[in-house]
């Protein structure tokens, strides 16, 4: 049975796992371009006790590697591939009629892919400009595969149209090494020309799906996906939300949603999560929005607390939720009647300074 798998460059940082896998293509189109040079050539171990008797100390795995590359651009004229171009990129299925070669290719990716866990890449060569523009933009495209009953078939996606243009250009460029051999390395290329989207201000707005949506806060903090905008979300980002804002007893209190957003914003409005931490130090006259269901009613003589399901949920989103000690008390509040789910703080000035100290950005959300 054919199985699918999503490649797992994931398990490490994006730009470093990704920049390996493009470096290992790399090696491995130029590998079958140049054959007996890359593989038949035996050596004598250059450089001080490190030569292993072919080439610069290739290890027995690297040799390995490289003699079926050598094999299967040997017989490449049992190889056929065919590659479909996609709206977001490109799919590229390589089979075989010849058993040999089929098994040869159902290793060779997963092989590639330890070569990734073990940070062992095959040697890059990356002149080529496909390459070279693949490896500067390396975390702006996935690549998945499944096996096929005589190969494998391989589906790169992104969705900048720079990038999606240099899928498909990689794609077309290992069917032409496959075809022509040697002789395609030495052709002169340039690339095609593309607007990239960020130099075109109405790109960052042409998904012609401008809808709102809740990423991960549902119902509260609305937010619109622009995966092509400038100043997409930071990966590691840190916000400190210095909340004073009132709202009507009755009704959430506005800036409560707000941070909702910066939830959702991170999570969802841009070209991929990003992962933040946010802190919300609440005191002024956003001090009271915390209490729990029984001390808020009889507060405000309302039903319940209008801010608790927000504040549950974004506790739930990872936010932490500090109310300022001494404005609590202030307003005759206690610190038996906040919610379980936020922490009473000495006072909002040492949050807000510990806080900053910690590398959190500031963010006033008052009057």
């Amino acid at each position: 049975m054919n199985t699918v798998r999503k490649s797992p460059f994931s398990f490490r940082p994006a730009s470093q796992t990704i920049r390996r896998i493009t470096h290992i293509l790399a090696a491995v189109v130029v590998a079958l371009a140049i054959g007996d040079v890359a593989v038949a050539q035996p050596g004598r171990g250059q450089g001080v006790g490190r030569g292993r008797g072919r080439g610069r100390g290739m290890s027995a795995e690297m040799r390995e590697d490289m003699t079926t590359l050598h094999a299967m651009f040997a017989a490449r004229e049992k190889i056929t591939r065919t590659v479909k171009m996609l709206p977001k990129g490109a799919e590229a299925t390589t089979e075989s009629d010849d058993t040999k070669i089929v098994a040869m290719l159902k290793e060779h990716v997963p092989a590639m892919e330890n070569r990734v866990h073990e940070n062992e890449p095959l040697p890059p060569m990356t002149f080529h400009p496909v390459f070279v523009e693949l490896i500067k933009h390396a975390d702006d495209y996935t690549l998945t595969y499944k096996e096929t009953k005589q190969g494998m078939e391989v589906t790169y996606e992104a969705d900048d149209p720079f990038v999606i243009m240099l899928v498909q250009e990689h794609a077309k460029l290992v069917s032409r090494f496959l075809k022509n051999g040697m002789d395609e390395i030495h052709k002169p290329y340039t690339l095609p020309k593309v607007v990239h989207a960020k130099k075109d201000n109405h790109a960052a707005f042409s998904n012609g799906n401008l809808e709102y949506i809740n990423p991960t806060i549902a119902k509260y903090g609305k937010v619109v996906k622009l995966p092509n905008a400038a100043q997409q979300p930071r990966n590691g980002s840190r916000i400190v939300v210095d909340l004073t804002q009132s709202g009507k007893p009755d009704a959430l209190n506005p800036a409560i949603e707000k941070v909702a957003r910066f939830v959702n914003i991170y999570q969802g409005a841009g070209k991929k999560p990003a992962k933040v931490d946010i802190a919300i130090v609440l005191h002024g006259d956003a001090t009271l929005t915390v209490l729990n269901v029984d001390a808020y009613t009889k507060r405000h003589e309302t039903k319940g607390n209008p801010n608790l399901d927000c504040l549950h949920k974004l506790h739930d989103a990872g936010v932490e939720i500090f109310v300022c000690g001494q404005s609590l008390i202030g307003k005759g509040g206690n610190p038996d009647d906040v919610v379980v789910f936020a922490d009473v703080a000495v006072s909002a000035l040492t949050s807000l300074v510990n806080l900053q100290a910690d590398g959190y950005a500031y963010v006033p959300l008052g009057k």
